[in-house]
Protein backbone atom coordinates (compact mmCIF):
# COMPACT_ATOMS: atom_id res chain seq x y z
CA UNK A 1 0.00 0.00 0.00
CA UNK A 2 1.24 3.22 -1.03
CA UNK A 3 1.62 6.34 1.79
CA UNK A 4 0.30 9.68 1.12
CA UNK A 5 2.13 12.79 1.68
CA UNK A 6 1.35 16.33 1.33
CA UNK A 7 2.47 19.57 3.10
CA UNK A 8 0.75 23.31 2.38
CA UNK A 9 0.56 26.69 4.00
CA UNK A 10 -2.43 28.48 5.09
CA UNK A 11 -2.76 32.09 7.28
CA UNK A 12 -3.87 31.82 10.61
CA UNK A 13 -6.14 34.62 10.69
CA UNK A 14 -7.81 36.30 13.96
CA UNK A 15 -11.39 37.16 12.99
CA UNK A 16 -11.41 39.12 16.70
CA UNK A 17 -8.82 41.75 15.17
CA UNK A 18 -7.30 43.09 11.98
CA UNK A 19 -4.04 42.18 10.94
CA UNK A 20 -1.62 43.99 8.94
CA UNK A 21 0.39 40.99 8.75
CA UNK A 22 -1.15 37.42 8.99
CA UNK A 23 0.83 34.13 10.73
CA UNK A 24 1.73 31.60 8.24
CA UNK A 25 0.97 28.09 9.06
CA UNK A 26 2.38 24.93 7.86
CA UNK A 27 -0.12 21.22 7.55
CA UNK A 28 1.69 17.84 6.95
CA UNK A 29 -0.76 15.07 6.27
CA UNK A 30 0.61 11.80 5.92
CA UNK A 31 -1.71 8.83 5.77
CA UNK A 32 -4.99 10.82 6.47
CA UNK A 33 -2.50 11.91 10.03
CA UNK A 34 -2.07 15.80 10.45
CA UNK A 35 0.37 17.38 12.23
CA UNK A 36 0.65 21.47 12.00
CA UNK A 37 3.23 23.59 13.16
CA UNK A 38 4.08 27.74 12.63
CA UNK A 39 6.14 28.39 9.39
CA UNK A 40 7.86 31.52 11.76
CA UNK A 41 6.67 33.75 8.70
CA UNK A 42 3.89 36.58 8.85
CA UNK A 43 2.88 38.12 5.47
CA UNK A 44 0.44 40.65 4.37
CA UNK A 45 -3.09 39.24 3.52
CA UNK A 46 -3.37 40.90 0.61
CA UNK A 47 -0.58 38.99 -0.99
CA UNK A 48 -1.58 35.26 -0.14
CA UNK A 49 -3.62 33.29 -2.81
CA UNK A 50 -5.28 30.79 -0.43
CA UNK A 51 -5.93 27.97 -3.82
CA UNK A 52 -1.80 27.60 -4.15
CA UNK A 53 -1.07 27.96 -0.52
CA UNK A 54 1.88 30.24 -1.28
CA UNK A 55 2.34 34.10 -1.83
CA UNK A 56 0.55 35.59 -5.70
CA UNK A 57 2.49 38.21 -7.87
CA UNK A 58 6.11 38.68 -8.67
CA UNK A 59 7.11 41.28 -6.38
CA UNK A 60 10.34 40.66 -4.70
CA UNK A 61 8.21 40.51 -0.74
CA UNK A 62 6.32 37.66 -2.96
CA UNK A 63 9.31 36.07 -4.18
CA UNK A 64 10.80 36.07 -1.08
CA UNK A 65 8.08 35.17 1.00
CA UNK A 66 7.85 31.73 -1.39
CA UNK A 67 11.64 31.22 -1.58
CA UNK A 68 11.15 30.99 2.44
CA UNK A 69 7.92 27.94 2.09
CA UNK A 70 9.79 26.07 -0.58
CA UNK A 71 12.77 25.47 1.38
CA UNK A 72 10.72 24.77 4.36
CA UNK A 73 8.95 22.21 2.43
CA UNK A 74 11.82 20.89 0.72
CA UNK A 75 13.32 19.81 4.58
CA UNK A 76 10.34 18.11 5.40
CA UNK A 77 10.64 16.67 2.11
CA UNK A 78 13.63 15.16 2.30
CA UNK A 79 12.89 13.89 6.11
CA UNK A 80 10.09 12.17 5.04
CA UNK A 81 11.84 10.21 2.06
CA UNK A 82 14.78 9.32 4.65
CA UNK A 83 12.41 8.01 6.80
CA UNK A 84 10.46 5.96 4.05
CA UNK A 85 14.07 5.21 2.97
CA UNK A 86 15.00 3.42 5.89
CA UNK A 87 11.87 1.87 6.64
CA UNK A 88 11.66 0.47 3.01
CA UNK A 89 14.88 -0.44 2.34
CA UNK A 90 15.37 -4.15 1.45
CA UNK A 91 11.13 -4.42 0.64
CA UNK A 92 10.75 -2.71 -2.59
CA UNK A 93 14.23 -1.87 -3.73
CA UNK A 94 17.12 -4.37 -4.26
CA UNK A 95 20.81 -3.50 -3.52
CA UNK A 96 21.52 -2.85 -6.59
CA UNK A 97 18.68 -0.22 -7.10
CA UNK A 98 19.77 1.49 -3.91
CA UNK A 99 23.25 2.20 -4.99
CA UNK A 100 22.19 3.57 -8.10
CA UNK A 101 20.47 6.18 -6.67
CA UNK A 102 23.16 7.06 -3.83
CA UNK A 103 25.79 7.36 -7.19
CA UNK A 104 23.05 9.70 -8.61
CA UNK A 105 23.20 11.78 -5.72
CA UNK A 106 26.74 12.38 -5.71
CA UNK A 107 26.33 12.97 -9.24
CA UNK A 108 23.66 15.82 -8.90
CA UNK A 109 25.50 17.49 -6.27
CA UNK A 110 28.49 17.39 -7.90
CA UNK A 111 26.90 18.79 -11.09
CA UNK A 112 24.74 21.60 -9.05
CA UNK A 113 28.32 22.32 -7.44
CA UNK A 114 30.12 23.00 -11.08
CA UNK A 115 27.05 24.42 -12.71
CA UNK A 116 24.97 26.37 -10.42
CA UNK A 117 27.91 27.43 -7.53
CA UNK A 118 25.15 25.22 -4.90
CA UNK A 119 24.76 22.60 -3.03
CA UNK A 120 20.87 22.21 -3.51
CA UNK A 121 18.10 23.97 -4.81
CA UNK A 122 14.45 24.03 -4.48
CA UNK A 123 12.05 21.65 -6.47
CA UNK A 124 10.28 24.50 -7.42
CA UNK A 125 13.29 26.38 -8.99
CA UNK A 126 13.71 22.77 -11.90
CA UNK A 127 13.35 23.56 -15.43
CA UNK A 128 13.87 21.57 -18.12
CA UNK A 129 17.13 23.17 -18.83
CA UNK A 130 18.74 21.46 -15.74
CA UNK A 131 18.12 18.07 -17.17
CA UNK A 132 19.39 19.05 -20.85
CA UNK A 133 22.21 20.38 -18.99
CA UNK A 134 23.12 17.20 -16.65
CA UNK A 135 22.49 15.38 -19.43
CA UNK A 136 25.69 16.79 -21.23
CA UNK A 137 27.47 17.13 -17.67
CA UNK A 138 26.75 13.12 -17.38
CA UNK A 139 28.07 12.24 -20.90
CA UNK A 140 30.70 15.23 -21.41
CA UNK A 141 32.35 16.05 -18.02
CA UNK A 142 32.44 12.21 -16.60
CA UNK A 143 32.68 10.69 -19.37
CA UNK A 144 29.86 7.80 -18.90
CA UNK A 145 28.32 5.48 -21.30
CA UNK A 146 24.52 6.03 -22.82
CA UNK A 147 23.48 3.35 -21.09
CA UNK A 148 24.35 4.53 -17.86
CA UNK A 149 23.74 8.36 -18.77
CA UNK A 150 20.39 6.77 -19.29
CA UNK A 151 20.09 5.27 -15.81
CA UNK A 152 20.76 8.23 -13.89
CA UNK A 153 18.50 10.84 -15.99
CA UNK A 154 15.87 8.30 -14.83
CA UNK A 155 16.66 8.30 -11.49
CA UNK A 156 16.10 11.57 -11.30
CA UNK A 157 12.92 12.11 -13.53
CA UNK A 158 11.52 9.57 -11.39
CA UNK A 159 11.96 11.29 -8.03
CA UNK A 160 10.82 14.61 -9.68
CA UNK A 161 7.45 12.93 -11.17
CA UNK A 162 7.14 11.55 -7.22
CA UNK A 163 7.29 15.16 -6.24
CA UNK A 164 4.96 16.37 -8.92
CA UNK A 165 2.56 13.63 -8.10
CA UNK A 166 2.51 14.19 -4.24
CA UNK A 167 1.95 17.92 -4.71
CA UNK A 168 5.73 19.08 -3.89
CA UNK A 169 6.17 21.47 -6.64
CA UNK A 170 3.36 23.00 -9.08
CA UNK A 171 4.28 21.45 -12.30
CA UNK A 172 6.72 18.77 -13.59
CA UNK A 173 9.68 20.16 -15.41
CA UNK A 174 10.96 17.25 -17.09
CA UNK A 175 7.60 15.54 -18.33
CA UNK A 176 8.65 16.03 -21.90
CA UNK A 177 12.24 15.37 -21.72
CA UNK A 178 12.89 12.07 -23.59
CA UNK A 179 16.04 10.20 -24.15
CA UNK A 180 16.70 6.56 -24.98
CA UNK A 181 20.30 5.39 -24.83
CA UNK A 182 21.00 2.98 -27.83
CA UNK A 183 21.16 -0.59 -27.21
CA UNK A 184 24.57 -1.66 -27.12
CA UNK A 185 25.25 -4.87 -28.71
CA UNK A 186 24.84 -7.87 -26.16
CA UNK A 187 27.32 -10.29 -26.11
CA UNK A 188 27.71 -13.93 -25.64
CA UNK A 189 29.56 -17.13 -25.61
CA UNK A 190 29.71 -19.46 -28.80
CA UNK A 191 29.56 -23.09 -28.49
CA UNK A 192 33.40 -23.59 -29.24
CA UNK A 193 33.80 -21.18 -26.11
CA UNK A 194 31.85 -22.51 -24.20
CA UNK A 195 33.04 -25.99 -24.22
CA UNK A 196 36.56 -24.04 -23.93
CA UNK A 197 35.46 -22.70 -20.76
CA UNK A 198 34.38 -25.96 -19.90
CA UNK A 199 37.55 -27.50 -20.67
CA UNK A 200 40.51 -25.56 -19.73
CA UNK A 201 42.37 -26.25 -16.94
CA UNK A 202 42.71 -23.48 -14.62
CA UNK A 203 45.90 -23.12 -12.08
CA UNK A 204 43.94 -22.04 -9.00
CA UNK A 205 40.88 -23.57 -7.35
CA UNK A 206 39.28 -19.90 -7.11
CA UNK A 207 39.46 -19.53 -10.55
CA UNK A 208 37.66 -23.03 -10.65
CA UNK A 209 35.15 -22.33 -8.45
CA UNK A 210 34.24 -18.77 -10.12
CA UNK A 211 34.35 -20.57 -13.59
CA UNK A 212 31.95 -22.97 -12.47
CA UNK A 213 29.18 -20.38 -10.88
CA UNK A 214 29.49 -18.86 -14.21
CA UNK A 215 28.82 -21.98 -15.81
CA UNK A 216 25.85 -22.78 -13.76
CA UNK A 217 23.99 -19.27 -15.30
CA UNK A 218 25.12 -19.88 -18.68
CA UNK A 219 23.21 -23.43 -18.59
CA UNK A 220 20.34 -21.64 -16.50
CA UNK A 221 20.14 -18.39 -16.96
CA UNK A 222 19.94 -17.43 -13.49
CA UNK A 223 21.57 -13.97 -12.33
CA UNK A 224 24.54 -13.12 -10.19
CA UNK A 225 22.26 -11.43 -7.76
CA UNK A 226 19.40 -14.53 -7.97
CA UNK A 227 22.11 -17.27 -7.43
CA UNK A 228 23.61 -15.63 -4.46
CA UNK A 229 20.45 -16.72 -2.80
CA UNK A 230 19.24 -20.08 -4.32
CA UNK A 231 18.21 -22.56 -1.75
CA UNK A 232 17.74 -26.05 -1.45
CA UNK A 233 14.08 -25.29 -1.09
CA UNK A 234 14.11 -23.54 -4.52
CA UNK A 235 14.71 -27.15 -6.21
CA UNK A 236 11.64 -29.38 -7.03
CA UNK A 237 11.77 -32.92 -8.60
CA UNK A 238 8.97 -33.95 -11.04
CA UNK A 239 7.36 -36.83 -11.64
CA UNK A 240 9.67 -37.80 -14.26
CA UNK A 241 12.47 -37.42 -12.13
CA UNK A 242 13.59 -34.09 -13.61
CA UNK A 243 14.81 -31.23 -11.68
CA UNK A 244 13.43 -27.13 -11.65
CA UNK A 245 14.45 -24.24 -10.27
CA UNK A 246 12.14 -22.06 -9.26
CA UNK A 247 11.83 -18.32 -7.40
CA UNK A 248 11.00 -14.85 -7.60
CA UNK A 249 13.82 -12.49 -9.73
CA UNK A 250 14.70 -9.81 -7.03
CA UNK A 251 15.13 -7.28 -9.55
CA UNK A 252 11.40 -7.38 -10.23
CA UNK A 253 9.67 -9.77 -8.35
CA UNK A 254 8.79 -11.91 -11.37
CA UNK A 255 8.79 -15.65 -11.10
CA UNK A 256 11.18 -17.36 -13.22
CA UNK A 257 11.35 -21.44 -14.05
CA UNK A 258 13.82 -23.81 -15.21
CA UNK A 259 14.21 -26.80 -15.93
CA UNK A 260 17.77 -28.48 -15.27
CA UNK A 261 20.17 -29.42 -18.39
CA UNK A 262 22.35 -32.27 -16.97
CA UNK A 263 25.52 -29.37 -16.52
CA UNK A 264 24.38 -27.49 -13.95
CA UNK A 265 23.11 -30.66 -11.73
CA UNK A 266 26.55 -32.10 -11.80
CA UNK A 267 27.37 -28.85 -10.96
CA UNK A 268 25.19 -28.71 -7.32
CA UNK A 269 27.08 -32.15 -6.68
CA UNK A 270 30.14 -31.04 -6.76
CA UNK A 271 29.42 -28.22 -4.61
CA UNK A 272 26.69 -30.00 -2.53
CA UNK A 273 26.93 -28.57 1.16
CA UNK A 274 29.81 -26.23 0.20
CA UNK A 275 27.50 -22.96 1.50
CA UNK A 276 25.74 -24.76 4.50
CA UNK A 277 22.48 -27.18 4.42
CA UNK A 278 20.51 -23.80 3.33
CA UNK A 279 22.20 -22.30 0.24
CA UNK A 280 23.41 -23.87 -2.65
CA UNK A 281 26.07 -21.64 -3.37
CA UNK A 282 28.44 -19.14 -1.98
CA UNK A 283 29.87 -16.74 -4.10
CA UNK A 284 31.96 -14.28 -4.34
CA UNK A 285 31.19 -9.93 -4.71
CA UNK A 286 30.24 -9.67 -7.80
CA UNK A 287 33.23 -7.06 -8.79
CA UNK A 288 35.54 -9.84 -7.25
CA UNK A 289 34.02 -12.47 -9.92
CA UNK A 290 34.37 -10.00 -13.11
CA UNK A 291 37.79 -9.81 -12.86
CA UNK A 292 38.39 -12.95 -12.12
CA UNK A 293 36.54 -13.80 -15.09
CA UNK A 294 39.12 -11.40 -16.96
CA UNK A 295 41.82 -13.96 -15.91
CA UNK A 296 39.90 -17.08 -17.03
CA UNK A 297 39.09 -15.66 -20.57
CA UNK A 298 42.97 -15.18 -21.09
CA UNK A 299 43.67 -18.66 -20.40
CA UNK A 300 41.03 -20.53 -22.15
CA UNK A 301 42.04 -18.37 -25.06
CA UNK A 302 39.00 -16.47 -25.27
CA UNK A 303 39.21 -12.45 -26.88
CA UNK A 304 35.89 -11.40 -24.80
CA UNK A 305 35.46 -9.13 -22.11
CA UNK A 306 33.98 -11.60 -19.94
CA UNK A 307 31.57 -10.36 -17.14
CA UNK A 308 29.29 -12.53 -15.15
CA UNK A 309 25.89 -11.06 -16.67
CA UNK A 310 27.02 -12.27 -20.05
CA UNK A 311 26.30 -15.75 -19.05
CA UNK A 312 22.65 -15.13 -19.45
CA UNK A 313 23.17 -13.33 -22.67
CA UNK A 314 24.46 -16.86 -23.55
CA UNK A 315 21.96 -18.92 -21.97
CA UNK A 316 19.48 -17.17 -23.57
CA UNK A 317 21.50 -17.20 -27.63
CA UNK A 318 23.42 -20.25 -27.36
CA UNK A 319 21.91 -22.52 -25.64
CA UNK A 320 18.37 -21.78 -25.79
CA UNK A 321 17.59 -19.82 -29.00
CA UNK A 322 19.97 -21.94 -31.15
CA UNK A 323 18.43 -25.17 -30.36
CA UNK A 324 14.34 -24.01 -31.29
CA UNK A 325 13.76 -22.96 -27.44
CA UNK A 326 10.73 -20.40 -28.26
CA UNK A 327 11.33 -16.83 -27.80
CA UNK A 328 8.11 -17.48 -25.24
CA UNK A 329 9.25 -20.33 -23.47
CA UNK A 330 12.49 -18.38 -22.97
CA UNK A 331 10.82 -15.35 -21.67
CA UNK A 332 9.14 -17.02 -18.92
CA UNK A 333 12.83 -19.23 -17.86
CA UNK A 334 14.81 -16.27 -17.69
CA UNK A 335 11.89 -14.29 -15.62
CA UNK A 336 10.82 -10.96 -17.99
CA UNK A 337 8.03 -9.24 -17.10
CA UNK A 338 7.45 -9.11 -21.19
CA UNK A 339 9.03 -10.71 -24.21
CA UNK A 340 10.55 -7.27 -25.95
CA UNK A 341 12.90 -7.35 -22.69
CA UNK A 342 13.78 -11.04 -24.06
CA UNK A 343 14.60 -9.85 -27.21
CA UNK A 344 17.42 -7.46 -26.23
CA UNK A 345 18.84 -10.31 -24.38
CA UNK A 346 18.66 -13.53 -27.02
CA UNK A 347 20.54 -12.68 -30.42
CA UNK A 348 19.76 -13.71 -33.85
CA UNK A 349 22.79 -15.58 -35.16
CA UNK A 350 24.01 -16.57 -38.57
CA UNK A 351 23.43 -20.68 -37.86
CA UNK A 352 19.96 -19.50 -36.34
CA UNK A 353 19.07 -17.92 -39.68
CA UNK A 354 20.63 -21.01 -42.21
CA UNK A 355 18.55 -23.75 -39.88
CA UNK A 356 15.71 -21.30 -40.13
CA UNK A 357 16.07 -21.35 -44.32
CA UNK A 358 16.96 -24.62 -45.10
CA UNK A 359 13.69 -25.47 -43.21
CA UNK A 360 11.63 -22.75 -44.95
CA UNK A 361 13.69 -23.94 -48.08
CA UNK A 362 12.10 -27.76 -47.90
CA UNK A 363 8.59 -26.50 -47.04
CA UNK A 364 8.47 -24.54 -50.34
CA UNK A 365 9.89 -26.97 -52.64
CA UNK A 366 7.23 -28.50 -54.18
CA UNK A 367 5.11 -24.89 -54.14
CA UNK A 368 7.57 -22.45 -56.03
CA UNK A 369 9.55 -25.51 -58.00
CA UNK A 370 11.81 -24.41 -60.38
CA UNK A 371 10.28 -25.47 -64.08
Amino acid sequence: MRSTFKVLFYLKRNKEKKQALVPVMGRITVNGSIAQFSAKLSVPEHLWEVSGGRAKGRSVEADRINRHLDNIRTQIGKHYQAICDRDSFGIDRNYGTWKRYRKSIDHLCSFMRKEYRVSDMPLAELEQSFIEQYHVYLKSVLGLKPTTVCGYLKCLKYVVKIAFNNGWMPRNPFALYQYTAPNPERGFLTEDELRRMMTTRLRYKRQDYNRDMFLFSCFTGICYADMSTLTYDQLEQDVNGDWWISGNRQKTETKYVVKLLPYPLFLLDKYRGLAGNRYLFKLSSLDSIDDSLKNIARECGIDKQLSFHLARHTYATTICLSNGVSLETLSKMLGHKNITTTQIYAKVTHPMIDREVDMLKEKLADKFAVV
